[in-house]
């Protein structure tokens, strides 16, 4: 392949003059190896061309005019450039000024600029959204929004979160995250776009490099490295590895940085990267400069020498006024900024360009308030040391501090004077937005000004300044933790400037800000928050206690909050607080607790919708449902647009029966969010329960469609099949939803229960095993894999599960009614009898087990006490046609031969009803078997056995029915032999 030798614009050969200009537009000689080896670079067929350049050196060694060079050079040969420096302050607006710099320059980028402002405005709707539950808040504001802006933490989806918080923890804010999204936003890409926004976007702007590299080469350069590595180094290493897509091969990247790229990180490149370390220009590249700017007085030049140290940021500046004198040579008074400025005779220009140091960035109306006398911008700006930024101009950090230092030392009053002044303009700026206090964390207009506000405040009030500095951060780490950096960089940069060893000292204590819980534990440690703010500071840790699973430090802190609050009477406007420690003693089980809390939180605040919710949410756990509902009530009262507490009043109404009212509530949720897949799923398991299969499985499919990863209705999806008798399908799901989520507990349960349906026995086990290890308190599992153990005829086994899930569960009565049952078919009738006591005491309408105590009964020839429990059953589930045949036995034991006929006819017609729905419950066609031979209709009886085993039926279902013909033997003194021996041959 040919090299980048594309020749000059337009073919055209250009004039001298502009030869002269192209040669005079660095402003500077020296590194000429360096601009040799990148201009023969850009020559190199793709093969052999280096495609990384890592410039590196301390500050003021000309990185940064090097790397314009390299910018002219390539455009000279129509290689497209995109520049970042440090005004970019994370990946997304570094990508937007390489953007905006390829569209300058003819190279449009057409995907990433709209997929970033739906971003934002997806931010900004989440954001501002007051029915955000406040769990789903604090996983995104914490998690996913900070994660996404830090890259060198950012894999997909779990992985960038868990480096945050636990697996556990993962795994809940996640799903409630993502169900709260998909109501939220209409489209699963939307929802992909804010829980992995870097991984969308970055994947955007590689396809806009690849279709306008497909017409011209183009060579990103990324310069100030040291103060914008921390967030893309990570992203430029995985950009260069793939991860976002194919790179065009006729790109390149030049890096510049004070520190060389890290060893470790960037050494698989060493065979495509060229290294540029750069030291201070040699005594012959330094006087070659000044030459070239005409300075030739020896006197002259051994000045700008000694001032500069040869270091080329010094060199440049202080030839750019191209001086033919050096008066005060030798004088020992004159400091180095007198000498940037020496040969410049106007006053009023020299202290507009000292002062125009005291701003961290200048535009015309900051240069305003520090040189009121006349306007010096434009003169200001085209001084070598000030650079252009996206808003704003921006002094070399060298020159600035140099500057920065002189001033502080001649006149420290008029230092505060202009600082002071400076904080005023920023404050005012700040509270000209007209901003409310929720609308400030969410502009970033008002972020900046608040931060330049602080910044000036602490220059000149210094130590006193620091306490509302301190405050500030604190209400950066409630609001937006994303700030917390800017914040932490501010302070210790005025503490720098300002000279200040006890606020330097302050901010060295504060750390980087990346532990949260450390940042906040050094800002109670130390003076300086009032006792608003260290109520908050104190809350916001408990809260971050709270997420990391450490609710006895989190109770701790935040009852410490609640107690200056009570002290200290905020009212309304913290109320809160309560709310947060309410939520810990929720997550811990501490109900009444929370309760209190949530109690005092709305108390404080009548129209605290999120703190109903919550409290409505935590009388749904301790199963107070009409307490509840009654909560979402109000909630959805102030919020008529509040889906969270919609679907929660649905899961509520669910589980008190009221179906119809659930189903309103799911679709009220649906209503207010049309993407809403967790109430679509809610939705679709309370059709399930109504037996409204098609309509569940409907569901179930639009929340899949809505958020492909969700696992959960894929699950129900599954039980669903299972209902249906569709074992295969249900199976197929319940593994997919495993490799969706292979910790998903629930999905081995459900699998392994349709195993167990199927007599797949050793698979089902294996799958109980693996629910019990993911979860080792899943009472259900434990329930299931016994009631496995007792088919198989392992009892003492099954009875080992069914202990330890009731000791897990003690008011499970599904749990004490199996071990009933597996006691049953041991013949332990006494135990078997208080096993079903005991469920039916907690569940006193629980039709299964009173079945089951009326057949012990039966079988204990207590046929009174049995035809009265075995009514009881029928009257709670007429369908159930084994109860009417036990019913019928107890009748015939009481000598009412008619009715016991009557009443086995019904438990025929009933199964028989169920075989014609369901051809597939080969349970029921056994039960007929059983039921006609007990009526001595032996003919039909053995007829239908045969027509069920020529079926292939399961082989559990022949062991069921031989145990039922060994009773029915037992019981009425036939010999069933054959019908025994007939079904043993099968096995």
């Amino acid at each position: 392949m040919m090299g980048w030798e594309v020749g000059t614009v337009g073919d055209r050969v250009p004039s001298l003059q502009e030869l002269i200009r192209r040669r005079q537009a660095g402003g500077f000689v020296g590194r000429v190896e360096q601009l040799a080896q990148f201009k023969a670079n850009l020559a190199l067929p793709d093969e052999l061309r280096r495609f990384v350049f890592s410039v590196h050196g301390s500050a003021g060694v000309g990185k940064t005019f090097l790397v314009r060079q390299f910018v002219r050079m390539a455009r000279d040969r129509e290689v497209l450039t995109g520049y970042v420096d440090e005004s970019a302050y994370d990946v997304f607006t570094a990508v937007e000024a390489v953007v905006a710099d390829l569209a300058g320059q003819g190279g449009r980028c057409r995907e990433f600029p709209g997929l970033l402002e739906e971003y934002r405005q997806r931010r900004h709707e989440l954001e501002s959204d007051p029915a955000v539950p406040e769990e789903v808040s604090s996983a995104l504001t914490r998690t996913v929004a900070r994660v996404g802006l830090r890259v060198a933490g950012d894999i997909p989806v779990v992985g960038a979160v868990a480096k945050e918080i636990d697996g556990d923890t993962v795994a809940r804010q996640l799903d409630r995250a993502r169900a709260f999204l998909g109501r939220k936003f209409r489209s699963q890409e939307d929802v992909r776009l804010i829980l992995t926004p870097v991984e969308v976007l970055t994947s955007a702007f590689v396809r806009d490099l690849s279709a306008i590299a497909a017409s011209r080469p183009i060579a990103l350069f990324f310069d100030t490295y040291e103060r914008t590595g921390s967030f893309l180094d990570a992203w430029l290493l995985d950009l260069l590895a793939g991860r976002y897509g194919a790179l065009p091969g006729n790109l390149i990247f030049v890096v510049a940085g004070q520190r060389p790229l890290d060893a470790n990180r960037w050494g698989e490149y060493l065979p495509v990267r060229t290294d540029f370390p750069l030291e201070i220009f040699t005594d012959a590249e330094a006087r070659q400069l000044l030459a070239t700017h005409g300075v030739t007085d020896p006197q002259v030049v051994e000045v700008i020498l000694e001032l500069s140290g040869r270091l080329p940021v010094w060199v440049a500046t202080l030839v750019s006024t191209r001086p033919d004198s050096a008066d005060d040579v030798g004088d020992p008074s004159g400091s180095a900024v007198e000498r940037f400025l020496k040969w410049e005779t106007d006053p009023l220009r020299r202290a507009a360009a000292r002062h125009g140091a005291l701003p961290r960035q200048v535009d015309r109306d900051v240069l305003a308030v520090v040189d009121p006398d006349a306007d010096h911008f434009d003169w200001l700006t085209r001084l070598p040391f000030v650079v252009e930024h996206a808003t704003s101009y921006r002094y070399h950090d060298v020159v600035r501090t140099a500057m920065l230092r002189v001033l502080r030392r001649d006149s420290p009053t008029e230092w505060q004077r202009l600082h002071r002044a400076l904080a005023e303009h920023y404050g005012a700026a700040k509270d000209a937005l007209g901003l409310t206090r929720r609308d400030n964390v969410e502009s970033k207009a008002w972020q900046l000004l608040a931060l330049e506000e602080r910044y000036h405040d602490l220059c000149g009030r210094t130590t006193a300044a620091l306490p509302a500095a301190l405050c500030a951060l604190v209400d950066a780490i409630g609001w937006n933790s994303s700030l917390v950096p800017s914040w932490l960089q501010t302070i210790k940069q005025a503490g720098r400037d300002a000279g200040s060893m006890e606020i330097t000292a302050r901010a060295e204590e504060l750390g980087d800000g990346k532990d949260l819980v450390d940042l906040l534990t050094q800002l109670l440690a130390g003076p300086g928050l009032d006792l608003e703010h260290r109520m908050i500071a104190l809350a916001e840790r408990g809260s971050e206690y709270r997420e990391g699973d450490r609710c006895e430090d989190s109770v701790r802190d935040l009852s410490a909050a609640v107690a200056i609050h009570a002290a200290n009477a905020f009212e309304l406007k913290h109320s809160w607080v309560f709310g947060y420690r309410g939520e810990t003693y929720q997550k811990m089980k501490r109900f009444d607790e929370a309760i209190a809390d949530f109690n005092k939180a709305v108390e404080l605040n009548p129209k605290y919708q999120w703190a109903f919710a919550m409290r409505g949410e935590t009388y749904r756990i301790m199963k107070r449902f009409d307490d509840a509902i009654a909560d979402f009530n109000k909630a959805v009262e102030l919020n008529p647009k509040y889906g969270w507490a919609y679907g929660s009043r649905g899961q509520a109404y669910q589980a008190t029966g009221r179906n119809d009212e659930a189903i309103a509530d799911f679709t009220r949720a649906i209503e207010c969010t049309p993407n809403y897949a967790w109430a679509f799923a809610m939705r679709g398991e309370t059709y399930r329960l109504m037996k409204r299969y098609n309509e569940a499985l409907t569901d179930f499919d639009k929340a899949i469609e809505h958020d492909p990863m969700f696992a959960w209705p894929v699950v129900g999806r599954g039980v669903t099949h299972r209902s249906l008798e569709r074992h295969e399908e249900a199976i197929a799901e319940f593994t997919r939803a495993i490799e969706l989520f292979p910790e998903y507990s629930w999905a081995f349960v459900e699998r392994g229960e349709t195993y167990h349906k199927t007599t797949r026995t050793a698979e089902a086990i294996a799958d109980f095993t693996k629910a019990i290890e993911l979860t080792p308190d899943y009472y259900r599992a434990f329930v299931r894999r016994g009631r496995t153990y007792g088919w198989l005829g392992r009892h003492e086994e099954a009875l080992a599960d069914f202990n330890k899930a009731i000791e897990l569960a003690p008011e499970s009565s599904w749990a004490i009614t199996s071990r009933g049952w597996t006691l049953r078919q041991m013949g332990q009738y006494v135990r078997a009898l208080a096993d079903f006591n005991g469920a039916i005491e907690l569940n006193p309408d629980y039709a299964w087990a009173i079945s089951g105590r009326g057949q012990v009964h039966r079988l204990m020839n207590q046929h009174h006490e049995a035809l009265t429990d075995l009514n009881r059953a029928i009257e709670l589930n007429p369908s159930d046609g084994f109860a009417s045949y036990e019913s019928g036995l107890a009748l015939q034991g009481l000598d009412r031969p008619d009715e016991a006929k009557r009443r086995i006819r019904s438990a025929i017609e009933h199964d028989r009803e169920t075989l014609r729905n369901n051809p597939r419950a080969t349970y029921q066609a056994f039960n007929i078997a059983v039921y006609l031979i007990a009526l001595g209709e032996t003919m039909e009886g053995r007829t239908q056995l045969e027509q069920n085993l020529r079926q292939g039926v399961s082989t559990h279902a022949v062991r069921v029915a031989i145990g039922d013909f060994r009773e029915l033997e037992e019981f009425s003194g036939q010999d069933l032999s054959e019908f025994i021996e007939l079904l043993t041959s099968y096995l």
